[in-house]
């Protein structure tokens, strides 16, 4: 690993190692460091002054393999563009963009071509298939997997992940492998949501092997699970003798089965859903304890007068610090305000993520319990014309 720097004219530059260099070298280095590349010849500069002198160095560290004297082949080339599309996340249209050529240009010989869109699609294609069989190849050495599935919205697309987790059976260590990012097209039904999951399984063919699946509480998901979901006590119900014992049972022959399928045209063989148990996420089961059930509670004992006197200091508080939430997420000039007394911008309640209110009155107890924390509140308070946190309310968060 070495360090870069910047030269008096903004250029990044390389400190050599000082173990490798003579006393003198190491002299020139801290004497001229805006002449010093790494791995080059020394470049003269024209500087405007007639003397040299240390500037402030910035370093900025990076890794190198090798010496940087190797001959870079084409698959290296190739192999570094799709690492950078991928794990940064790039369009795949970038590699087509003039800019970008000429940056990767800088240095290559002539002999190294830089790969088109449409040959990087097909590449991402083919390390994606890579990819899966890889994963595919190493479940099915897994007897049991369970799942994580979530579902959103992010621009005016929706999108299914899924990922896989198990025990190795020879280091016993917990493993996990992304299964799918796949778009949704419609509405996220439950139907939808449990074909998508069942596909997937298939795909890896893992739908005999998941033993449950964890998910948050949305109404789709649970209505998924319910309907297409493995229930533990289905064998036992199934055997019970009381429940089946005035039940006839119907032989068929196997002869007509197959003859009938094979001259009809109106049977359609469809891959019938099942999915595994279902599992609520504990963290987003807390989170709804913290905000509906609390808000269920005060409704359902709102006629004893100490419950009703606490659902109204709860209502007045909140109706407070969502105002106060609001305008800093509205207004630079309130949230420059915010982290100017405060030192910090608010952790602001969002309703799909998870712990958001707990998060967000943890830090508010903090900023309170600090000394003259609760004035400086205030004084943020005023500034947005809002009605001051009261002593009993700053009681009620703590």
């Amino acid at each position: 690993m070495r360090p870069l720097f910047r030269g008096p004219y903004g250029q990044l530059q390389g400190v050599p190692a000082l173990s490798s260099h003579s006393k003198s070298s190491q002299n020139q280095v801290f004497k001229f460091p805006h002449k010093f590349l790494t791995d080059q010849k020394l470049i003269p500069q024209s500087s405007p002054h007639n003397h040299y002198s240390i500037y402030p160095v910035i370093c900025i560290y990076y890794f190198r393999i090798g010496t940087g004297n190797e001959i870079i082949t084409q698959k290296q080339l190739d192999s570094a563009i799709i690492k950078f599309v991928v794990q940064d996340t790039q369009p795949i249209n970038i590699v087509d963009k003039p800019v970008f050529l000429n940056l990767i240009r800088l240095g290559l010989p002539k002999t190294l071509t830089v790969m088109c869109s449409k040959t990087l699609k097909t590449r991402l294609n083919s390390a994606a298939n890579a990819m899966v069989d890889n994963i595919t190849k190493t479940l099915s050495n897994i007897e049991y997997i369970s799942e994580t599935a979530d579902c959103w919205t992010q621009g005016k697309k929706s999108y299914l992940g899924i990922t896989a987790h198990w025990i190795n059976i020879t280091t016993l260590v917990r493993e996990s492998a992304s299964l799918a990012c796949t778009v949704i097209k419609g509405r996220h039904t439950f139907d939808v949501i449990a074909q998508e999951i069942y596909n997937i399984n298939i795909k890896y063919k893992i739908q005999n092997k998941v033993t449950s699946t964890t998910t948050d509480n949305g109404s789709n998901f649970v209505k998924a699970f319910r309907v297409f979901g493995i229930d533990k006590n289905y064998e036992e119900n199934l055997f019970d003798e009381d429940q089946n014992r005035d039940e006839e049972i119907e032989l068929i022959d196997l002869t007509d089965i197959i003859e009938n399928a094979e001259s009809s045209t109106e049977i359609d063989y469809v891959n019938e859903v099942s999915l595994s148990a279902h599992r609520r996420c504990v963290s987003h089961t807390l989170n709804l304890v913290a905000t509906n059930d609390v808000e269920k509670w005060f409704n359902e004992n709102e006629r004893k007068a100490d419950v009703l006197q606490l659902k109204k200091l709860y209502r007045k508080l909140f109706a407070k610090l969502t105002k106060f939430w609001s305008k800093q997420n509205q207004s630079t000039i309130v949230a420059e305000n915010i982290h100017e007394v405060l030192n910090v911008y608010l952790r602001v309640p969002n309703k799909t993520r998870w712990n958001s209110t707990y998060d967000a009155l943890i830090q508010l107890k903090r900023i309170i319990n600090e000394p003259g924390g609760l004035e400086k509140l205030n004084h943020v308070m005023d500034f947005n014309t809002l009605p001051r946190i009261l002593n009993e309310e700053a009681v009620f968060i703590n």
